[in-house]
């Protein structure tokens, strides 16, 4: 009980910097996603079996 409440003391504003830098990194992911997705489209019009090929190798 003693530590988890010294423990709770202590951290939270680790705690919040850790949330932020999750926040920022979850916003940068999207946006990367999205000129993933826009890249992969166009190559999708350009080289079909290429893009099947490297979605295969993500998942």
């Amino acid at each position: 009980m003693i530590k988890c409440c010294t423990f709770l003391r202590i951290n939270p504003q680790n705690y919040k910097k850790k949330f932020l830098k999750s926040k920022i990194l979850k916003k940068n992911f999207f946006l990367f996603n999205h000129i993933l997705m826009v890249l992969v489209f166009g190559f999708y019009v350009k080289f079909p079996k290429m893009v099947v090929f490297l979605i295969e190798i993500n998942f």
